[in-house]
């Protein structure tokens, strides 16, 4: 698996009932890549054409089919492709960059 579902699953054996992924944009909205460490060493171009997501979209859907108790909850923001999770448990949802800062805040 992908560094991003082991975080999320290491989270949902650990037993955390509420699991929020930040980052997770799967995609991007011009083709290129999307990344934080875009053009560092070890890492393509900001340039490139971005990463295929789809391995990551599947090992996520399979982390929610193994762990139906937690709840997952993808965070969104303006970069974030929408995606067809394949859900049928009810465990994964999305929220905004914003409303996730408004949660987060009352803390």
């Amino acid at each position: 698996m992908s560094s991003g579902p082991v975080a999320i699953s290491r989270a949902a054996i650990d037993g955390h009932s509420h699991i929020y992924f930040l980052g997770f944009d799967l995609g991007s909205s011009d083709g290129l890549l999307n990344n934080v460490y875009g053009s560092t060493e070890f890492y393509k171009a900001n340039t490139d054409k971005a990463t295929f997501a789809g391995n990551w979209i599947y090992q996520i859907n399979q982390i929610t089919r193994e762990f139906r108790k937690p709840q997952f909850i993808r965070v969104t923001g303006p970069e974030s492709q929408p995606i067809d999770w394949e859900n049928k448990f009810n465990n994964l949802t999305e929220m905004s960059m914003d409303d996730f800062k408004v949660m987060i805040n009352k803390l």
